[in-house]
């Protein structure tokens, strides 16, 4: 499935798989925000991790976010078919292990409202 090796290797590798996991929730809620949003509650610590990362290491987590949040889109399209959400979320918890829960569901749903669009 589409960009899945490219989120595997970047997760278990690449330049983010030593990142603070709050900043790696935090990337890909930003890149499904488009930053025009302050963080919720539960992201504000992710916030302040990735603000205090080289300027190297943000831009590899703000690409990563942007491409992981690809990846949660394209999921979601898939679940639309109910015959396919289960496996497409399964995608998803195996592919990006770095996210919390909360994180999971708030990206899920988004990306399954904006799909119903």
């Amino acid at each position: 499935m589409g960009n899945s090796s490219i989120l595997m290797s970047d997760v278990r590798y690449g330049d983010v798989k030593n990142a603070p996991r709050a900043a790696l929730n935090y990337a890909i809620w930003r890149a499904m925000s488009e930053g025009r949003s302050e963080p919720p509650e539960a992201m504000r610590q992710g916030a302040v991790e990735l603000a205090e990362l080289h300027s190297d290491d943000q831009r590899a987590l703000e690409d990563f976010g942007r491409r992981a949040w690809a990846f949660v889109s394209e999921q979601a399209t898939i679940g639309t078919d109910p015959a396919h959400e289960a496996s497409a979320r399964a995608r998803i918890n195996a592919e990006l292990p770095c996210l919390d829960a909360w994180t999971r569901e708030v990206l899920w749903n988004v990306a399954y409202q904006r799909a119903m669009m």
